[in-house]
């Protein structure tokens, strides 16, 4: 009977010890401040860096004549810059932000009407 209660003991005991390791899984999962870090502290950008490493040289681009910016998107280690033509078809240019270097373009064009 002395070891059936020794057992018991011995499991509520590892039980608690256990409920005090989950809550402080979830403390440190879900961003609590431990170790004294400072609760004011900006966080860190979500996913990974874009460029991993820096470029050997500047990266140069020249536009066609009459050519402006309209916008740039990055996304997925990429950038993606959109130009207006100064016949308004749209020019997209691709560039790798790893290696800085230029992927492809994409030439919109309108459709020529039926006559």
């Amino acid at each position: 009977m002395q070891a059936l209660k020794a057992l018991v003991y011995f499991l509520g005991i590892l039980i608690v010890v256990m409920m005090g390791v989950v809550a402080y899984g979830i403390v440190v999962k879900f961003g609590g401040v431990m170790d004294g870090e400072d609760a004011a502290r900006p966080a860190a950008p979500a996913g990974p860096p874009v460029v991993a490493k820096a470029w050997d040289e500047n990266l140069r681009v020249a536009l066609p004549a009459g050519a402006r910016v309209a916008e740039t998107v990055v996304a997925g280690g990429r950038m993606v810059v959109r130009l207006v033509l100064a016949d308004g078809s749209q020019r997209y240019l691709v560039f790798d932000l790893e290696s800085g270097r230029q992927r492809g373009v994409i030439d919109l064009e309108p459709e020529a009407e039926a006559q």
